[in-house]
């Protein structure tokens, strides 16, 4: 299972874009989307930007993903907000 986050492109060139996601810069691959562009947030799996986010909602999103890891300090919730242990 892949999960999707979102995530802020920092520069963009031919083969990809470079984007900060949770607290790395990582690269993704622009097919899906590929007229993304520095500053944008976009929505993040399995390396792969499938598309843009509002930045409201990238905050959000990224607020929740913050709740769930303190959460859990484990960090692995499951669906139903219990915990693999």
């Amino acid at each position: 299972m892949c999960l999707s986050y979102p995530a802020l492109v920092l520069s963009v060139d031919p083969a990809g874009a470079v984007v900060r996601g949770a607290d790395r810069d990582f690269r993704a691959l622009t097919t899906v989307l590929p007229d993304v562009a520095p500053g944008d947030f976009v929505l993040v799996a399995g390396g792969l930007v499938l598309e843009r986010l509002d930045p409201e909602d990238a905050h959000e999103i990224r607020h929740l993903f913050e709740r769930a890891t303190l959460a859990d300090p484990i960090g692995r919730a499951d669906a139903t907000g219990g915990t693999y242990r």
